[in-house]
């Protein structure tokens, strides 16, 4: 998925190659300015203007269907209809995606109404049910709320009431716990787990914080600079990393330390993906460099028990 500027074509998303099994979390780990959330956007076609899909395949099967369909090239009318019935998503910033002037549980009832077909006033007793399925108190009076008058914690169960509201198959959360203080993110990562296991969706979880992954998912894929450096389970690569990315992204994890304790940082910046270096994007950076890894791209080496790393070193 590329962009198109004035400075040129920024390779956002570039020969990924994901995929997410039936009832499955997985992780996708990364800085900000990875392309995590690019990714997302491109599985449920929400771009802006200047942003393109060049090529690739998204593959999705609806449930009850024995056909796979491309998400790509489906007509926007169909993508509709798979957009919040089928694939739900929870963004990043409530606020942001919340309207200011529309009551809460007119905002979950709208979406029931759009693809169930039912009348307002179901819809309105599904949207304050939902809400009791987030852990809201007194929900049919947060339902009358606008979002204003909620609390950061408060908005975010709002927005994940919304993503589940129509049951979908695949609930895409995109930095769901950004700007919540600490016992708040806690909350609403086991929320969005006990949601996951209760009505047997698969999670797509986007964090930059490998420690938040391993709370949450099995699997972890970890992207940089637009592409998959490592993929594997989550244990597997908290114990052996086998990309020099994930080993420095672990190295940042902020842990608790005594008195003096220092906060370490990746050297170097991500590159300027309008003109990214040639061989291992990562190369500018990784302290194992070799000569080979600024000529030569490595390919996604499958290793044992399904873990890969695109590292020459590795390989």
């Amino acid at each position: 998925m590329y962009y198109h500027t004035s400075r040129g074509v920024v390779k956002a998303v570039d020969g990924v190659n994901l995929s997410i099994r039936v009832g499955e979390t997985l992780g996708l780990v990364g800085e900000s300015g990875s392309g995590k959330t690019t990714l997302a956007y491109s599985i449920v076609r929400l771009l802006p203007p200047r942003a393109r899909i060049v090529d690739g395949v998204i593959s999705f099967r609806p449930r009850g269907m024995d056909q796979v369909v491309d998400l790509v090239k489906l007509p926007e009318s169909r993508m509709r209809e798979i957009r919040g019935r089928r694939i739900g998503m929870i963004f990043q910033d409530p606020m942001t995606f919340l309207n200011p002037v529309m009551k809460v549980g007119d905002q979950i009832a709208e979406g029931i109404i759009w693809h169930e077909k039912c009348s307002r006033d179901e819809a309105k007793e599904r949207a304050i049910k939902l809400l009791e399925e987030v852990k809201v108190p007194d929900p049919s009076t947060v339902a009358s709320y606008y979002p204003h008058q909620l609390s950061g914690g408060m908005r975010q169960r709002v927005m994940i009431a919304i993503s589940i509201s129509c049951n979908p198959q695949l609930l895409i959360a995109d930095e769901p716990t950004t700007a919540l203080d600490v016992t708040v993110q806690a909350q609403i990562l086991r929320l969005i787990k006990e949601l996951q296991t209760k009505f047997g969706m698969s999670l797509l979880l986007i964090t930059h914080d490998l420690a938040v992954a391993a709370n949450v998912c099995e699997r972890v894929a970890v992207m940089y600079a637009g592409k998959i450096m490592e993929e594997g389970n989550i244990h597997d690569i908290y114990r052996n990393p086998m990309h020099p990315y994930t080993a420095a992204m672990l190295r940042v994890t902020p842990r608790l330390a005594g008195i003096g304790g220092s906060i370490s940082a990746i050297e170097g910046e991500l590159p300027d993906l309008t003109n990214p270096p040639s061989g291992c994007r990562f190369h500018p950076r990784c302290p194992f460099v070799m000569e080979r890894c600024s000529r030569e791209e490595p390919p996604p080496g499958s290793m044992t028990s399904g873990r890969r790393a695109a590292c020459w070193m590795a390989l």
